[in-house]
């Protein structure tokens, strides 16, 4: 009897200011979904979203979904990607001043504390959710059949550059550059414009 090939999964989590949202993915070029579940809350406390007790949640649901999966016959990769608010540092800090939503986000650094509470055989990347979805978008745009045929001249007539704008909890947005290998690659800086701290502890969209 021939074996099926089994499937490899990418677990993969968005964290905005109000919900969580968490998928498995397929690490194939499509990048599918294999499998998708319902939106939780993020843990709150004085009205802000709490990251510490938000992030042991998110620990106990990747390591019960990836024990779901395993048992429904995936090979699950012990790699998750996360996109989330705020600009994130080279020593995997996150800058006060772009996470007022999630505010104690910037006193633990996320990649160190989720990985610690997942355990020594998982890796976590985290970027900023307006980048992480400018990249996604921008990698699905290029492989799009219109792309070849409409778009391919304009992008390169524009320098490969892409800016993506999405509504959330704030504002956030994401600027990448397309590689000529069709290949995507952020634009580093912060991205998250309508999230930073102007005057007085409020946000450009408070003020607005």
């Amino acid at each position: 009897m021939i074996q099926r090939k089994q499937e490899i999964l990418i677990p993969s989590l968005d964290l905005g200011g109000t919900k969580i949202d968490f998928a498995f993915f397929t690490a194939d070029e499509k990048r599918k979904i294999a499998l998708e579940y319902p939106s939780i809350k993020v843990i709150k406390e004085n009205g802000k979203a709490n990251a510490e007790r938000t992030f042991r949640l998110i620990a106990e649901l990747i390591k019960e979904r990836t024990r779901e999966a395993e048992k429904k016959g995936f090979f699950v990769l012990r790699l998750l990607g996360i996109g989330a608010p705020g600009l994130y540092m080279e020593d995997k800090s996150v800058d006060p001043r772009t996470v007022p939503n999630i505010p104690d986000l910037s006193i633990i650094k996320p990649v160190t504390f989720l990985e610690d509470l997942l355990g020594d055989d998982w890796k976590v990347y985290i970027d900023n959710d307006g980048i992480a979805q400018a990249v996604a978008s921008a990698f699905l745009f290029i492989l799009s059949k219109e792309f070849a045929t409409q778009w391919s001249q304009i992008l390169e007539d524009s320098g490969r550059r892409i800016i993506y704008f999405g509504p959330g909890t704030g504002f956030g947005a994401g600027n990448i550059t397309t590689l000529r290998d069709n290949n995507v690659q952020p634009v580093s800086g912060n991205q998250a414009f309508f999230d930073i701290l102007i005057r007085d502890g409020k946000t450009a969209e408070d003020l607005l």
